[in-house]
């Protein structure tokens, strides 16, 4: 489920003018943008007007006949699809499904401000979408209905990238306070260190859960016990009283359950005591976890050093807090913001041939159930979630060995050596002779015992054995790419036997 698709078409030109920009390496010119957005000047002229005037943190700007991207040094990209999600009609027709203040279209359509035909065309689109989920659209009364635990994980990534205030859910500041003491005593009652992105989702998904119930909306099949200490309703008499003034709801054990339904239901597993004890109580986690542990085994097998039993655990336990309910459902959940697949498109010139290492393992491992568009979230999760995953996949391999040529001094082969490191990323050994000067046949010969040669010399007449790359004495970023890219395709390369060297060359 793609949330992108809903969007107008003006909508998804203006995001991806902001994207191309933020991400591009550098300026792009008009006719650059012309063929990525592909639309005419006056539209492109048009957008950057359009978003330069709105209250946004970034501006458009154009410098020699060259387009720019700046946002404010306390902003970033996440501002605009928030941005997005707020003032788009159809996603505030998602926004308006979950508060239910209209049973049907008209009265939704006058306080978004447009027409009944395209509030309808909205909602058409939108039960369309969501269907992948078990989800439905229904009208008198207007709201979603279906799975309610994938209704209940869809507001949730939908609000976090909103960037949805507590407030903004119509509970008193009260209530959000006792609700955020209650969260902080779990944590710190189990010993989960208070990470942000956890209190954060935990917060959110209490207010989500008791607002359903304050709409008649139930969970069912949750587990009675999460694998945590939780407080009885009984001390918790703050929050009961507040919820009971603000819903009418008797605050009982199973309603509190129902507002910490990540944790009952086993989407949310914090520590090593909950994921055993979820392992027993549920056949489809514990499930999850047998087949996933064959999957970090092939991860495993692909490093000099392998990791460790408590790597692997912890593994596990993350790639089923971010992927157990999604495959569950065949399908993931995307609002706007693409991060695994971007992720990999910024790392992968640096890193092509640890990526490729690790999307052949996750290719054979989903191969089974033909669930390719999980390739990119398995990929990323594992880069994100292993510590030094890439550096470690780049270790693991023979180096590929660069011979660096320039005539500029005696030492810039050692100048060279000491800055492309935090240029050029794999496994490479480099290098270089402490006289610059080689007679030609010996330079032949020598091509036969390296992968590749740098240098700053124009050799027309040489014959390599190995690709040979002509850079700048002071390289450039195109001279960097170049190499990487190299590099990037040496596993194509044929294999050539090494000789014993004709002259004694400096690592």
């Amino acid at each position: 489920m793609n949330l992108r698709s809903l969007m107008k078409k003006e909508t998804i030109r203006r995001l991806q003018l902001v994207e191309e920009l933020y991400y591009a390496k550098d300026f792009l010119s008009s006719e650059q943008l012309l063929e990525l957005l592909n639309c005419s000047l006056p539209i492109l002229i048009t957008d950057i007007k359009f978003l330069n005037g709105e209250n946004l943190p970034f501006r458009i700007t154009k410098i020699k006949g060259l387009y720019t991207i700046d946002f404010d040094f306390n902003a970033t990209i996440d501002v605009f699809y928030a941005y997005v999600l707020r003032t788009s009609l159809e996603y505030q027709a998602i926004n308006s499904l979950f508060f239910e203040k209209s049973h049907r279209i008209q009265p939704i359509a006058d306080r978004l401000n447009c027409s009944f035909s395209n509030m309808q065309r909205y909602l058409i689109s939108i039960k369309k979408e969501v269907t992948k989920w078990g989800i439905t659209v229904t009208h008198r009364p207007l709201q979603m209905e279906g799975d309610e635990g994938a209704i209940r994980h869809l507001y949730y990534l939908f609000f976090k990238e909103s960037r949805m205030r507590f407030a903004d859910y119509e509970f008193s500041q009260r209530l959000v306070n006792s609700v955020d003491e209650l969260i902080r005593r779990i944590l710190k009652e189990n010993q989960i260190k208070n990470n942000m992105t956890v209190h954060f989702q935990l917060m959110h998904c209490f207010l989500i859960g008791l607002y359903r119930q304050k709409k008649g909306h139930s969970m069912q099949s949750l587990s009675k016990a999460s694998g945590l200490l939780i407080p009885d309703v009984k001390e918790l008499d703050s929050l009961a009283h507040a919820i009971k003034r603000e819903t009418s709801i008797v605050f009982t054990n199973s309603k509190l359950r129902e507002c910490l339904w990540p944790l009952f239901s086993h989407q949310l597993i914090l520590n090593q005591q909950q994921q055993l004890f979820a392992q027993k109580k549920n056949r489809h986690l514990a499930k999850f976890y047998d087949t996933h542990y064959s999957l970090l085994e092939a991860v495993s097998d692909l490093l000099t050093v392998p990791l460790s039993k408590s790597e692997v655990d912890e593994t596990v336990r993350l790639l089923g807090n971010e992927l157990f309910c999604h495959l569950s459902r065949k399908h993931s959940i995307e609002i706007l913001q693409e991060t695994e697949k971007t992720m990999l498109n910024l790392i992968d010139k640096k890193y092509y041939r640890e990526i490729k290492k690790l999307e052949n393992v996750v290719t054979k491992f989903i191969a089974s159930s033909q669930q390719k568009e999980f390739m990119p979230l398995y990929i990323s999760h594992l880069i994100t979630m292993i510590d030094d995953l890439l550096q470690r996949l780049v270790d693991s391999v023979r180096p590929i060995k660069v011979l660096l040529l320039s005539d500029t001094s005696t030492t810039h082969e050692r100048f060279w050596h000491s800055v492309f490191p935090d240029f050029i990323k794999g496994s490479v050994q480099y290098e270089y002779f402490e006289t610059p000067f080689i007679i030609q046949e010996q330079l032949t010969a020598l091509t036969r015992q390296y992968d590749l040669i740098v240098t700053n010399v124009t050799m027309i007449g040489l014959v390599s054995a190995c690709p040979l790359i002509a850079i700048n004495a002071f390289p450039t970023a195109k001279d960097f790419d170049r190499i990487q890219q190299c590099i990037n395709q040496f596993d194509s390369l044929p294999l050539r036997k090494e000789l014993h060297h004709e002259l004694t060359p400096s690592a």
